[in-house]
């Protein structure tokens, strides 16, 4: 199994390399509800998960609130474990949450994609396809923000979206970007994938938009290659950690189910 793991790291030919990007400063954090029915034969069961946007002058960051909560849970518990010695880790309920991260550059025709694969970050470079927008006059207020309806078509799925040019613009949920304003709610017309407001944040602390120094750097083609290796693979049993976990069990939604499908993907094509 070494010799196999050395193959794919030849093939991806990357490297840990520090940011190339400049990083800066948060301005604004978005908090977003996302809902995705994942599964057209149980229409009422939406998969859900707080998401949030980092927006800066130049660059944003959207990724998982839930995420970064449940690791922080998981973190305090472990340090518990630690000290009190007690080799036992009592996880609880764990959600199933997204673990990519979207990274944008204004005004560049790349983006990238964060993502964990065997401990390791990876970070993926792809073209960028923006939606092609068409911008109306029609306005409505959320949450005292007044914003502008706009649509489009963008991964075979014909989206609404509301945005506000109080916020500084190009910014958006997920890959919904390119308004001259920030998206505060978007949602296709089946209602099947939907970015809800929670709430709008104007950040005062240092927290900074960057991409991880210690990430490996890639291409989209030699990412998946590694993974479709991986999944090839013959997986050897590895000893165990020696640390016993208890009380773990997965949340109720439709997408944890065994039986359960995943036959409504967010993108349903590469447009």
């Amino acid at each position: 199994m070494k010799k196999y793991f050395l193959l794919p790291a030849i093939m991806l030919l990357c490297v840990k390399l520090a940011m190339s990007q400049t990083s800066e400063q948060t301005l604004y954090k978005i908090f977003y509800k996302f809902e995705h029915l994942r599964d057209t034969t149980e229409r009422g069961n939406y998969y859900t998960e707080e998401m949030v946007l980092l927006i800066g002058q130049k660059s944003s960051l959207y990724l998982s609130q839930t995420k970064i909560a449940q690791d922080a849970e998981l973190k305090r518990k472990t340090d518990e474990m630690e000290k009190s010695g007690s080799g036992e880790l009592n996880l609880g309920v764990i959600k199933q949450v997204t673990k990519e991260q979207w990274y944008f550059l204004k005004n560049n025709p790349v983006f990238y994609t964060v993502t964990e694969f065997k401990r390791s970050k990876y970070i993926v470079k792809q073209v960028s396809d923006a939606p092609r927008w068409s911008i109306t006059k029609e306005t409505k207020k959320i949450k005292g923000y007044t914003c502008q309806k706009a649509t489009t078509i963008f991964k075979g799925r014909n989206y609404t979206a509301w945005f506000t040019t109080d916020i500084a613009g190009g910014n958006g949920p997920w890959k919904l970007n390119g308004l001259p304003g920030t998206i505060l709610e978007a949602y296709d017309n089946k209602n099947e994938v939907r970015f809800s407001l929670i709430s709008v944040v104007q950040s005062n602390t240092t927290e900074m938009i960057a991409l991880p120094a210690d990430g490996i750097h890639t291409d989209l083609a030699s990412f998946e290659k590694m993974i479709k290796g991986y999944q090839n693979s013959t997986s050897s049993n590895k000893p165990g950690s020696g640390v016993k976990v208890e009380g773990v069990k997965l949340d109720g939604s439709s997408s944890n189910r065994k039986n359960s499908g995943m036959n409504n993907p967010i993108e349903k094509n590469n447009r």
